[in-house]
């Protein structure tokens, strides 16, 4: 049994070993936080304090870990937060905004897209169409000329191929499989009004030009591009008056008495001239009436009384002078009537007008002028976002006795 004296003497050498110890791991704590402040990574650290929290709550920490690697998701150090931008990112996300509408507003002012149009004409004097044309023409005449310096006009009459012979025996020209072709032009002439008629014709571009009573009242068809055109009569022979050549003597082909045929499948007269590629040219003259439809892609037209309405745009607004419409679908113009006074049948209209051409200005309106108070409102506020952002960040920083941003 141990003397007091000796017991309190071996208990104060046993405290001071655990003194030493504490000590010792005291300072292998240190140098452990120390070593980790050095060495070891953000993403190490974050593993560290982790399993710490892990071992503190052991469920909560498994749950957390399972979770973890079922969503692969990076570890989070807090909530997501907005920020208000700060004065340089500010301004330069209200100049991107403003070059971004600068060049909306360059592009918009330049692209026009298709829109409805619509066309009142009346006292029309000249039509040119173009793109595939197709036209087609009736008149009751007393004058017929055909045949020009370029190109070739045909002309069917009312008596059967099989008297090719008979009618170059009176007129000349040389019959061939395809009928009777005549190296100059050709005048008919009746003492009252017959009718002759275009057969549908498909071509690059017509010109109809319609002249006033003083000035002759001739209208005239010019073909450029595709087959020859050609007119067909329906009626006897027997009172026209047929003249080759600007000096001829007119000439009287006799039928006997034969009926005429009921459809353009007669013989044929080829007018041809030296250069048979130029356009197919006829005029007629002394008109009782006339009509006409062509169809295309692009109409230049000229009248005294022209009214155009665009949708979305004008409505019903009166012009003067050359108007050019241009459809990236095909359109008709049916005419009535003769010079001074031929007006449309109906209206010309067309749902995918592409340029409406008026006094040297265009009428279609651009993207710009169709959406101009969305691209103003745009404009307006876009630069101005990201400026508010700013200014609401300030105010509230400095309500809460933050620096200003």
């Amino acid at each position: 049994m141990l003397s007091p004296v000796a017991g309190q003497a071996e208990g104060g050498e046993l405290a001071a070993q655990h003194r030493q110890v504490d000590a010792r791991g005291l300072d292998r704590g240190r140098h452990a936080v120390r070593l980790a402040e050095t060495s070891l990574g953000a993403e190490q650290m974050y593993n560290l304090e982790r399993r710490g929290n892990m071992a503190r709550t052991p469920g909560k920490g498994a749950e957390q870990a399972s979770v973890g690697r079922a969503s692969g998701s990076p570890p989070r150090s807090g909530p997501l937060t907005f920020r208000f931008p700060s004065t340089q990112q500010a301004f330069l996300a209200a100049v991107i905004v403003l070059l971004t509408g600068v060049v909306l507003f360059v592009i918009s002012s330049h692209v026009r897209p298709s829109a409805a149009a619509t066309i009142h004409l009346s006292g029309i004097s000249r039509v040119d169409f173009k793109g595939q044309v197709a036209a087609e023409f009736s008149a009751y005449i007393q004058h017929l000329h055909l045949g020009s310096p370029t190109g070739q006009v045909d002309l069917a009459l009312p008596v059967p191929g099989s008297q090719c012979q008979d009618v170059a025996s009176a007129l000349g020209g040389t019959c061939g499989t395809t009928g009777l072709t005549l190296p100059t032009s050709l005048d008919a002439r009746w003492d009252s009004p017959e009718q002759v008629t275009l057969v549908s014709h498909q071509s690059g571009e017509v010109i109809l030009t319609a002249m006033p009573p003083e000035q002759g009242g001739e209208i005239e068809m010019v073909f450029v591009g595709g087959s020859p055109a050609r007119l067909c009569l329906t009626r006897s022979l027997d009172r026209a008056k047929l003249t080759l050549g600007p000096s001829a003597t007119p000439v009287t082909l006799p039928t006997g008495g034969a009926q005429p045929l009921s459809s353009c499948d007669g013989l044929i007269l080829h007018l041809g001239s030296s250069q048979l590629a130029g356009p197919s040219v006829f005029w007629v003259d002394q008109v009782a009436d006339a009509s006409a439809r062509l169809t295309g892609l692009e109409i230049q037209v000229s009248a005294s009384d022209e009214r155009f309405t665009v949708t979305p745009g004008d409505s019903d607004h009166p012009v003067t002078g050359p108007l050019t419409l241009r459809s990236e679908k095909p359109f008709s113009l049916t005419t009535a009537g003769v010079a001074p006074n031929i007006t449309t049948v109906s209206d010309v209209q067309t749902a995918g007008a592409t340029s409406l051409f008026v006094f040297g200005a265009e009428r279609i309106p651009t993207l710009w002028r169709r959406e101009q108070p969305f691209f103003t409102a745009l404009g307006v506020a876009g630069p101005l976002t990201p400026l508010v952002l700013w200014l609401i960040g300030n105010w509230s920083a400095r309500r809460k006795g933050g620096p200003a941003q």
